[in-house]
């Protein structure tokens, strides 16, 4: 059956494939959720760097492209990423920032936990800090912070996965280069602040 404009879908796990589409030019589109990547990287391992290789050889585009950092430890609270945002002790190439708090309707659910946005639904590139323990309902302290890039930046963020072996690594490197919290000083100019030290310690240790 169709899906997005599309007049077939092959479709495993999380995984899909659509096909025939109805506008000349639509190509074929594969889309893979988080639970998709996993599910490929226990079939095929984790060969992003060749996977991205063998379709740019095929000409493809991406249109998305989302990497991701998970604090198990407790580098930070998203409260605190809150704080730094309300009192602007923040260096970043995006202009705008949102918190938000998610609350199940049901008595049992509560609390689903805080989300600080990066970057407005416009952007090539946005970031979001969030609580992804409570959104998955378990005990355990767990922060993720992803990176979503779209167009020309997701594209450039494949292409520098095809030369890299550390994908952490890389995508720190993402958020380091658009988003620093930062400690206030007597200096006027903020950039010329130091990084918050456990921001520094969490990226530094991806």
């Amino acid at each position: 059956r169709g899906l997005n404009g599309y007049l077939g879908h092959l479709k495993r796990g999380f995984i899909t494939i659509l096909y025939n589409g109805q506008v000349e030019g639509m190509g074929v589109h594969v889309f893979m959720t988080g639970n998709g990547c996993r599910e490929y990287e226990n079939k095929h391992g984790n060969r992003w760097k060749e996977l991205f290789s063998d379709v740019f050889s095929l000409g493809v585009h991406f249109t998305r492209l989302d990497s991701a950092l998970d604090d198990f430890k407790g580098y930070f609270k998203i409260e605190e990423v809150a704080e730094k945002v309300k009192r602007r002790e923040v260096t970043s190439l995006f202009k705008k920032a949102d918190v938000r708090v998610s609350y199940g309707l049901s008595e049992l659910e509560g609390n689903n936990g805080m989300t600080v946005y990066f970057g407005s639904n416009s952007s090539m590139i946005k970031v979001r800090l969030y609580e992804k323990n409570k959104q998955m309902k378990v005990d355990n302290f767990w922060n993720r912070v992803e990176v979503e890039t779209r167009d020309e930046r997701a594209n450039l963020l494949a292409q520098e996965i095809t030369k890299s072996d550390d994908l952490g690594r890389l995508t720190a490197g993402v958020l380091k280069r658009y988003l620093n919290f930062v400690e206030p000083s007597n200096d006027s100019n903020k950039s010329r602040w130091d990084i918050s030290e456990w921001w520094d310690n969490f990226l530094g240790d991806v």
